[in-house]
């Protein structure tokens, strides 16, 4: 710090107070570089643990409409147990798809000739009215094993999912959508 010279126009109390001013002005500049670092390290805690538990997705194709549709935008929590009706984002061979469960794990699934979906024995309705064809795989009976979930897609006749690739191993399911916005014109 430079020093001050007196001069016999400035009193020695003004010179004083001018040092006082600095001082405080300094002590006022770190506490805000250090609020500022603190407002950081914050922001920067909590968007991690945000992008550990979410996960911003967007849904690719249309196996899911008229619920999701191409190019939506959706807001997905990682969870490691599913529920009947969840709507999820898993992989098969490194590809992304989306689908509802269906089953779990246990379940007995079957789909009729005439696209009905029964599990455990009991019909499932199906809300947007698209018939649900086999694919030859789910002719018979057939068990969801220990760690996996049946899905399928809303728009049975237009998806891959489980009729293709059979039942999907928790393992393989990212997340489970919470939230969606439109991101698309529609």
């Amino acid at each position: 710090m430079k020093e001050a010279k007196l001069s016999p126009l400035k009193p020695l109390a003004d010179v004083i107070a001018d040092r006082r001013m600095q001082a405080n002005r300094s002590k006022e500049i770190r506490r805000l570089v250090g609020d500022i670092i603190q407002m950081v390290l914050i922001f920067s805690i909590a968007m991690l643990i945000f992008l550990k538990l979410f996960d911003l997705e967007i849904v690719n194709g249309n196996g899911m409409y008229p619920s999701l549709a191409d190019g939506d935008m959706v807001l997905a929590f990682q969870r490691t147990e599913y529920q009947r009706n969840d709507v999820v984002f898993y992989q098969n061979e490194g590809i992304s798809y989306c689908g509802r469960v269906i089953a779990r794990a246990g379940d007995a699934v079957l789909i009729t000739e005439d696209g009905t979906v029964m599990v455990n024995g009991t019909p499932q309705t199906e809300m947007f009215g698209y018939k649900t064809y086999s694919n030859n795989l789910f002719c018979q009976e057939t068990t969801v094993p220990n760690d996996s979930y049946f899905i399928l897609g809303d728009f049975r006749t237009q998806t891959m999912d489980s009729r293709n690739f059979g039942c999907i191993e928790k393992r393989d399911i990212k997340s489970k959508i919470i939230m969606f916005m439109r991101h698309r014109g529609i």
